[in-house]
């Protein structure tokens, strides 16, 4: 990957996940911009092997986040930005990427369920099972963490 498009894509993914983080939305207007953008960037930068890994790397970037927006494990626009980042990324990184960005979400998930555990306790509020509520996690937040983590891993080695 350039450095150039991997700069773009932090960016991207940058106030996407900041939009989420205090939002809890995504904005149409920044994924749009970064499919535009990763449309056109291969053609003007790369060949027809670019190209095609970054087509390819969309592609397979929203198929696999797919299935856990079927299950309404993941919100649209979360799929659309992982989607955008494969533009980027190329498809010899999205597997990789997504199983980052796995963990991450996996370590975001467990943060938000000790913080809530944490209140209810400082309340006064045993466990009471019943009174759960679901959690919303900004998943733009760990999209970016599972992309500038493996990035940084890809330079380290």
């Amino acid at each position: 990957m350039m450095i150039f498009s991997a700069y773009l894509l932090l960016i991207f993914l940058g106030v996407s996940a900041i939009n989420d983080f205090y939002c809890r939305k995504i904005s149409n207007y920044w994924i749009s911009l970064a499919i535009i953008v990763g449309l056109i960037f291969p053609w003007i930068f790369g060949g027809w092997s670019e190209v095609t890994n970054s087509y390819l790397g969309s592609l397979l970037a929203f198929a696999l986040f797919l299935p856990p927006y079927f299950v309404r494990v993941m919100g649209a626009a979360d799929v659309k930005a992982f989607a955008a980042s494969g533009f980027f990324l190329g498809a010899d990184k999205v597997f990789t990427v997504a199983l980052n960005i796995a963990i991450f979400g996996g370590l975001l998930a467990l943060i938000y369920l000790l913080n809530d555990l944490f209140l209810m306790f400082l309340r006064g509020n045993k466990f009471q099972l019943m009174h759960f509520r679901s959690i919303e996690i900004p998943y733009a937040v760990a999209i970016f963490g599972g992309v500038i983590f493996t990035l940084l891993i890809e330079r380290l080695a």
